[in-house]
C-alpha cells in the first residue's frame, strides 16, 4: 500500500511538473509571438526587398499533430532566420550609404581643392595687377620729375 502511494505521489509530482513545463512553453510562445509582432511593427524596410510573410501564413508542423514543443521550435528558427535577414539586410543597406557617403566626400575634397586653387590663381592676379599698377605708377612719377 505505501509503495502504491508512493507511485501515486510520483504520478501527480510528474503531472504537476509537465503541467508546468507546459505553461512555461506556452508563455515561451506567446513571448515569441509578441516579440513578432514588434519585429512586425517595427520593421523598415529600406532595401526594397521582398518582404517575408507573416508568422501565420507559415507552415509550421502537421496539422494533425499540433505539437507545442515542435511548433516553439520552428517558430525559434524562423524567427532566427528573419533575424539574421535583417541584420544581412541592415548590414548591406549601411554598406551602400557608406559608398555614398565616401563617394560624396571625395567630391566635396575635389571640390574644396578646386576651389583653392582658383583663389590662389585669383590672387597671383591680383598680386600681378598691384604690381604692375605700382611699377606704372613709380614710372609716371618719374616721368613727372623729369618733365619739371
Amino acid at each position: 500500500m505505501r509503495d502504491e502511494f508512493r507511485k501515486l505521489q510520483s504520478v501527480e509530482r510528474e503531472h504537476r511538473r509537465m503541467q508546468a513545463k507546459q505553461v512555461a512553453e506556452q508563455q515561451q510562445l506567446l513571448r515569441l509571438r509578441n516579440e513578432l509582432n514588434e519585429l512586425k511593427k517595427t520593421k523598415v524596410d529600406l532595401t526594397g526587398a521582398p518582404v517575408p510573410k507573416p508568422f501565420d501564413q507559415l507552415k509550421l508542423s502537421h496539422p494533425y499533430t499540433p505539437t507545442l514543443e515542435v511548433d516553439l521550435c520552428v517558430m525559434q528558427v524562423q524567427l532566427m532566420q528573419r533575424i539574421k535577414e535583417e541584420a544581412r539586410r541592415a548590414k548591406a543597406t549601411e554598406l551602400a550609404n557608406m559608398k555614398k557617403l565616401a563617394g560624396l566626400e571625395k567630391e566635396s575634397r575635389k571640390k574644396d581643392n578646386l576651389i583653392q586653387k582658383l583663389q590662389n590663381k585669383d590672387r597671383q592676379r591680383e598680386d600681378f595687377l598691384k604690381r604692375s599698377t605700382d611699377e606704372v605708377n613709380r614710372l609716371r612719377q618719374q616721368v613727372r620729375q623729369v618733365t619739371r
